[in-house]
């Protein structure tokens, strides 16, 4: 339809006689601006590409936004390692050391109830 719209315009420059006064498209009638303006449509191919460069566009802004966060956010982990004092860093080793201590102490009330269960079948024997 667009296609005769602009073969109709190009031929009414050639011809000046020609005078296109409306038209008939998709069940409606449209006038002469319509007609006119429908004739000054790109094609389906070149709309299409600026409909794909537009996306295109778009996903590079949205992948340099992620970017851009991550990147800041590690700066931000920089910042607070480097402001941190030099004290901490044993204190972080100290924490698998206290870890470690902390199943050796869960042992010690199994090792006494072991030893309470032993004295009590010795006490029942002995009577």
């Amino acid at each position: 339809m667009v296609a005769v719209a602009k073969k109709l315009k190009d031929a009414s420059k050639q011809f000046p006689a020609l005078v296109i006064k409306g038209g008939y498209m998709d069940g409606a009638v449209i006038d002469a601006a319509g007609a006119s303006a429908l004739a000054e449509l790109e094609s389906r191919e070149v709309m299409l590409s600026k409909i794909a460069g537009l996306l295109k566009g778009e996903m590079s802004r949205a992948a340099a936004a992620f970017i851009a966060a991550q990147s800041q956010f590690l700066s931000l982990l920089e910042a607070y390692k480097e402001k941190l004092p030099a004290g901490d860093a044993p204190a972080a080793e100290e924490a698998p050391v206290a870890e470690a201590e902390a199943p050796a102490a869960e042992e010690a009330p199994v090792e006494e109830a072991a030893t309470s269960t032993e004295e009590e079948a010795d006490g029942e024997s002995e009577d």
